[in-house]
């Protein structure tokens, strides 16, 4: 419920926070309910985490990648096998109902030339500053709005919300049209800057008052909204190169260093795309 009105209301969370919460949770509860080992409830709550990602995102791979490289913290053929069974069933279940179209429509993409690898790095090394930063921020609000009673903080994450939407409206919510919108290259640099540092901290504030929400939506976006920029001094200096490509890279670069998971980025964003 809690995630439901979170999202309904347009603050700056994901949907796979709660679906990720709902599946290792039913997976657990099960392993109780069946009195199983503590190993094999274990295993199901990593079934249950990985259903759930490949179906809220329509992404098997990534599901059981993130479920064995952020939940599991382990790679072994025991746990492995159920985990991958666990992820096609779920993503199998939400096609059959909403149908197999990708999250984000990509035109074809290419590196136009070896010289443009440096400024990726250099790229990327901006895009970890800034995963840090959310980090911090996230972090600093929590400590600060600990003590505070749910209702307070869940008032205050909605209040600077608000505010950050006056001057930007492309903060709320998930906010996968403004990622289709950057990957066409519809937002000139100045919407790039300021929907980034407003969705930062609207997210900051949201993660850090405790909000039933995830990150993964808002870590796209941003890491969009970065490739961005990137992509456009890019083509300033390289005109041949493809500043949808540092879209790409932005949101993987993004997802990966702020969960700490870069296989889980990496097949995320291959199977958002289908590209």
């Amino acid at each position: 419920v809690g995630g439901a009105i979170t999202l309904m209301f347009g603050l700056s969370m994901g949907r796979e926070g709660p679906a990720v919460h709902l599946g290792s949770a039913s997976g657990s509860l099960l392993g109780q309910w069946a009195q199983l080992p503590n190993n094999s409830v274990r295993v199901l709550t990593g079934c249950g985490c990985a259903a759930a990602i490949s179906s809220s995102f329509n992404t098997p791979i990534a599901g059981v990648v993130f479920a064995m490289e952020v939940v599991m913290m382990e790679y072994h053929v025991a746990t492995f096998i159920p985990i991958i069974l666990a992820a096609v069933v779920g993503a199998s279940l939400t096609r059959a109902i909403y149908g197999d179209e990708v999250a984000f429509a990509v035109p074809p993409v290419d590196l136009q030339s070896l010289l443009e690898l440096p400024f990726v790095m250099a790229g990327s090394l901006l895009i970890g500053g800034m995963a840090a930063a959310l980090i911090f921020l996230s972090r600093s609000a929590m400590t600060r709005t600990a003590h505070w009673p749910f209702g307070w903080r869940f008032l205050l994450a909605g209040a600077i919300t608000s505010l950050c939407a006056m001057l930007a409206p492309e903060i709320m919510g998930v906010g996968y049209d403004t990622v289709d919108a950057a990957i066409a290259g519809q937002l000139g640099v100045t919407a790039l800057i300021t929907i980034l540092l407003l969705k930062l901290i609207a997210t900051s504030a949201c993660v850090g008052a405790g909000l039933p929400g995830g990150v993964i939506g808002p870590m796209l976006l941003l890491g969009a909204m970065a490739g961005g920029l990137i992509g456009t001094l890019g083509t300033a200096l390289m005109p041949d190169s493809d500043g949808s490509l540092y879209v790409l890279l932005g949101m993987a670069a993004m997802m990966s260093a702020t969960l700490q998971a870069p296989l889980a980025g990496l097949m995320a964003l291959l199977e958002l795309t289908a590209n």
